[in-house]
């Protein structure tokens, strides 16, 4: 498995776990981490670097792909941002969905 996939993975785990930290209801973690895991194939897929993963095209064409919701990958940006997990701003998702 490639370090940006394997990257990847453990940061969603961490996010699902702060979700859960925070309350969020079962329901919400539940599909959030089945959009997340699709996330994660996508990327997978494309053989990206991890400053990369996050790129407006890159979401956009996730977003594209069977319509995929974008609020969890959103949430998950942000969440890697303000971890000091990622380099850029979260703005380029702000309008992707």
């Amino acid at each position: 498995m490639k370090p940006t996939v394997r990257k990847l993975k453990q940061a969603v785990d961490d996010y699902l776990l702060w979700m859960i930290s925070c309350g969020y209801a079962d329901s919400t973690i539940k599909n959030y981490e089945q959009i997340l895991d699709h996330f994660v194939q996508f990327v997978h897929s494309l053989k990206v670097d991890w400053d990369n993963v996050f790129s407006s095209e890159n979401i956009h064409q996730f977003h594209k792909s069977e319509n995929r919701k974008l609020k969890p990958v959103r949430g998950l940006r942000r969440y890697l941002f303000k971890q000091k997990k990622t380099i850029k701003s979260s703005a380029i998702l702000q309008k992707a969905s």
